[in-house]
């Protein structure tokens, strides 16, 4: 995957996140897709920190956009492989 293809990820992963477009920001992961997250272990202790494909992102997501109205993201660094962009 290519730095600037990472980039591109990243970026329309940030404006979806920040516009709150959960289809869109759903859209951007593969069907099954895996997210972990310590927060998730602690929110959803039945998870255990994983949660897997578009529902269960969406629901996650959604989720976040209720407990923390205000949050939003910036872009500092991406770091990437094959598999992932961060």
């Amino acid at each position: 995957m290519s730095a600037s293809l990472t980039h591109q990820i990243a970026l329309q992963w940030i404006e979806a996140f920040n516009e709150k477009d959960i289809d869109r920001l759903v859209g951007l992961y593969a069907e099954d897709a895996e997210h972990f997250s310590p927060k998730l272990k602690i929110a959803k202790p039945e998870t255990e920190g994983l949660v897997k494909g578009h529902a269960a992102l969406r629901d996650w997501w959604l989720g976040a956009y209720n407990r923390l109205p205000t949050l939003f993201y910036k872009l500092q660094t991406v770091t990437a492989d094959n598999n992932r962009v961060f």
